[in-house]
């Protein structure tokens, strides 16, 4: 069976993505320093399948954690109401084989707003995404 989390970092990678998130995401395998002012990583915290009579099933259910980074605060929450308004709740085909059926925010796990001590600002962003595997055998 294919990998969710390398199709979601192709998915990522898109044009339609980039432009619809105004931001440019990064897997760790992918990141060394970016250039951008505006960015964000993201790893995967969980990934498994759902279980029925039969085995595994095509179904599975994974938490992906973004870290979004930027040199002003604001950037760094337009990039999280952009982010949230892309998946909260959204059906995407990503490619594959694979279909997100549901996206949710579990967490928005840290703020750091003080503009006189920092010069780069970064909020932590998890999300439970449920899809399937269509080309399950």
């Amino acid at each position: 069976m294919k990998d969710f989390y390398s199709q979601l970092c192709r998915f990522q990678a898109s044009s339609f993505f980039k432009q619809e998130v105004n931001s440019v995401v990064y897997s760790p395998e992918n990141f060394s320093c970016s250039k951008e002012s505006n960015y964000a990583t993201f790893q995967i915290i969980y990934d498994d399948h759902v279980l029925s009579h039969g085995g595994v099933s095509n179904v599975g259910e994974c938490n992906i954690q973004y870290s979004i980074y930027s040199t002003k605060v604001a950037d760094v929450l337009s990039q999280v109401e952009e982010l949230i308004g892309f998946y909260e709740g959204k059906t995407y085909d990503i490619g594959g084989g694979f279909t997100i059926n549901y996206s949710k925010l579990r967490n928005l796990l840290s703020t750091d707003d003080n503009e006189t001590t920092i010069t780069d600002y970064g909020r932590v962003v998890e999300f439970t995404f449920r899809y399937t595997y269509s080309e399950y055998h």
